[in-house]
């Protein structure tokens, strides 16, 4: 999990650059939950059933803190801990980290991390490696206390943000059925309006990825410069434009219509997006015309609304359409 600057703008959202600034972030924990229990007749064993639960829980730092080495050096760690919230902001618990570097490279470290997080169904646990320069990591679940004390699968973190990330994972666990902090609706009835969508943002991925890269290694969104502004606008209403990517997209997703059950939600995703095109609308005309209030305040916008598409996204089940 590393921490992510702010994005100067759409095109930099699409393709994170390495994380600089101390660790300060916060997760989304998205967990996909299969349990299954067995049970046995005088006679004859009965089928194991199971069932799918999906928890969502929001991890905001409140500690952050280095030890060890310094900054590229073997055995450098990065720890914190923090609250969980759930989806609807409530208090769901508490969390910590430690992530320990353990080799150096050319783009970044590489690193082993352990999480636990706390609630009131018990402690989960989680570990696997990481690496300073990626976007998404994938650890695996080791088990833990109380629901969770035999849980296993897979976690997948994507950092979000300069104070977030995302982390989804499967996890198998014999009572996941008493699963109660955080759990949100993933019903089997979307799953087919789901791989659609997923279809259409992968695409709409690939096509982004395919742009040229920011050509501005140095610019701050936060602190532009008036005379460099320009230019940005000119790349991103130039060679960098991803808008006309993003219409097909919202039209094909449109197209689907609505899902059979998570409506809300998908309502939700549909309006962030909406907005998306709109503030970089805002921000390419600021850019054009060197107005450095405007287009600080176009980020901080599309910082808040690109986060408000990867929760509703996350929640909806649809990790690729969080672009």
């Amino acid at each position: 999990m590393r921490t992510k600057a702010i994005s100067p703008s759409h095109a930099t959202r699409t393709r994170p650059t390495d994380p600089t600034t101390p660790l300060c972030l916060a997760v989304l924990w998205v967990v996909a939950v299969l349990s299954w229990f067995a049970g046995a007749a005088p006679v004859a064993a009965a089928a194991p059933a199971s069932h799918t639960e999906t928890l969502f829980f929001d991890a905001v730092f409140t500690h952050a803190r280095t030890a060890g080495p310094g900054p590229g050096h073997v055995g450098h760690r990065q720890i914190a801990d923090g609250i969980l919230r759930d989806a609807s902001g409530r208090s769901s618990g508490t969390f910590a980290f430690t992530c320990t570097w353990t080799r150096v490279e050319p783009d970044g470290a590489s690193e082993r991390c352990r999480a636990s997080a706390f609630t009131s169904d018990g402690r989960l646990d989680a570990a696997g490696p990481s690496h300073s320069s990626s976007v998404v990591h994938s650890w695996r679940l080791i088990g833990g206390s109380g629901v969770y004390r035999d849980a296993s699968g897979r976690l997948s973190v994507r950092d979000l943000g300069e104070r977030e990330a995302l982390l989804t994972a499967t996890v198998t666990a014999p009572d996941s059925g008493q699963l109660h902090a955080g759990k949100v609706g993933r019903p089997r009835a979307d799953q087919p309006f789901i791989a659609r969508a997923d279809d259409l943002c992968r695409r709409a991925g690939t096509a982004l990825a395919s742009l040229p890269a920011f050509p501005f290694a140095t610019f701050d969104p936060l602190h532009p410069d008036p005379s460099v502004l320009p230019q940005v606008g000119a790349f991103f209403t130039g060679p960098g434009d991803p808008r006309p990517i993003l219409r097909t997209l919202d039209a094909g997703l449109r197209d689907l219509g609505q899902p059979r059950r998570e409506r809300q939600v998908w309502r939700l995703a549909r309006r962030a997006r909406d907005r998306e095109l709109a503030v970089i609308d805002k921000q390419d005309r600021a850019a054009l015309v060197a107005n450095v209030p405007v287009f600080v305040q176009s980020v901080h916008e599309s910082a808040a609304n690109f986060r408000q598409i990867a929760i509703t996204e996350t929640v909806f089940g649809s990790t690729p359409c969080v672009l």
